[in-house]
């Protein structure tokens, strides 16, 4: 998958982009949570920990240089499936992150139109939120998550 939109390009996975996947992340954990030995090693092993598993990554790439990233946490589970994206902060509010979640909704729908899509963000309002909102995403409400603690579940309105 390649699709460009304002002058941000969705590139599908390679290897190439591991290190710029983990890094992306790692900035997102150390900002919001600690970072542990297992974050590591799965940030480490994209291919084994999300790609083999039914999971699937993208990235955004802006004047020649990834900035952002987002994927499906995992394969649908009871026809669900949640995304989740992320930009580095100097590429924030630039329309980055909303061209992440655009590029996932899309692709949802175009491999089963029947999917539930939805997305959790931390429980207050924040860019993430209004990233949603500006794809048509409604709060569901709070909801208990294993890895994250209380978190604010979205679902995709089609």
């Amino acid at each position: 998958m390649t699709t460009t939109l304002n002058e941000v390009t969705i590139l599908s996975y390679q290897p190439k982009y591991a290190e710029d996947y983990k890094q992306l992340n790692l900035a997102w954990i150390e900002k919001y949570f600690k970072v542990e030995e297992h974050d590591i090693e799965q940030l480490d092993n994209p291919d084994a920990y999300i790609i083999s598993k039914g999971g699937y990554i993208l990235f955004a790439k802006y004047n020649d240089e990834i900035v952002g990233s987002g994927g499906y946490k995992g394969k649908p589970v009871d026809n669900k499936i949640e995304i989740a994206y992320g930009t580095f902060p100097a590429y924030q509010r630039k329309g980055i992150g909303t061209a992440i979640c655009k590029a996932l909704v899309e692709l949802a729908i175009e491999t089963d139109p029947g999917l539930i899509i939805t997305a959790r963000t931390l429980p207050e309002n924040n860019y993430s939120t209004k990233i949603l909102q500006k794809n048509n995403f409604l709060l569901l409400g709070m909801i208990w998550d294993e890895d994250d603690g209380d978190v604010w579940e979205w679902q995709y309105q089609k």
